[in-house]
């Protein structure tokens, strides 16, 4: 899951540049989840017009934990 963590995290400009591309007002957030008895289950980053601040989010955010069933 990490490959996937870090492609979003180089693309983040990118993802938000097109959305906001089509929809010039969109706000953009993430939904961080992880499994029951990690650290936190679901973690939320405030909508925002920003990339830098969304940059900023996803940056303290890894993959770990885990070990159970798939």
């Amino acid at each position: 899951m990490q490959f996937v963590i870090d492609v979003v995290k180089s693309r983040v400009r990118d993802l938000v540049g097109r959305i906001q591309g089509l929809v010039p007002n969109a706000r953009v957030g993430f939904v961080i989840y992880k499994d029951r008895g990690d650290d936190f289950t679901v973690r939320m980053s405030a909508l925002s017009f920003h990339a830098d601040k969304l940059q900023t989010f996803l940056s303290s955010v890894n993959a770990g934990g885990g070990g159970d069933y798939e």
